[in-house]
């Protein structure tokens, strides 16, 4: 159960939260668990909806809720739940229809004189749909949708781009060991006691 914003803009997400936290009172309110602890949470998140529980007010001006209607419809699912529950029959709040997807129209492509649709071009040139789409990318459809198509070389980066990292043959020569005033110009080192073994 999400709220749902108007077409065309984007959620206003202070407004979601707050028209969770209604939701989420009203999922309290209808809880079936049978132990005594959430039978006491079912009676606290209904006693919340009232009109002179100032939190309740608030939280519906919040979430841009009329606060009477928000009453009457959260008693309408109460009833519901209850009655349903008498009957033994499981009780499901309504989830908001998703709207359905308009289908993709296939995408048009005219060169040298032929006017097809992507897959048609991949059987006419032999070549495969991921190919073309990768063509059409970067060039236009007379010089993508082409047997004769020459990808350009590739060319290095490290050669000609000096911002890449890494390793590069043309590095500068470099003085000291790069450990800073404790570096030693010559290693003192004595390997002596390692030769007697």
């Amino acid at each position: 159960m999400r709220p749902t914003s108007p077409a065309g803009n984007g959620p206003d997400k202070e407004r979601v939260l707050w028209v969770n936290v209604v939701l989420r009172a009203i999922l309290d309110g209808t809880a079936d668990q049978t132990d005594s602890r959430t039978d006491r949470d079912r009676r606290e998140a209904r006693a919340w909806f009232r009109l002179n529980n100032p939190d309740f007010v608030e939280v519906c001006n919040l979430a841009g809720l009329d606060p009477a209607a928000t009453l009457k419809k959260a008693r309408s699912v109460f009833e519901r739940h209850d009655q349903a529950k008498a009957e033994g029959v499981p009780f499901k709040l309504a989830s908001p229809a998703k709207p359905a997807k308009a289908p993709i129209a296939p995408t048009i492509y005219s060169a040298h004189g032929l006017t097809m649709r992507l897959s048609e071009w991949s059987r006419h040139l032999d070549i495969a749909p991921g190919t073309l789409v990768g063509r059409l990318k970067n060039h236009p459809p007379e010089i993508a949708l082409s047997k004769d198509f020459k990808r350009a070389p590739r060319v290095s980066r490290l050669k000609h781009n000096p911002a890449v990292r890494g390793a590069r043959s043309n590095l500068k020569a470099f003085e000291g060991t790069g450990a800073g005033s404790a570096a030693q110009e010559t290693p003192e080192l004595d390997f002596s006691e390692m030769d007697r073994k």
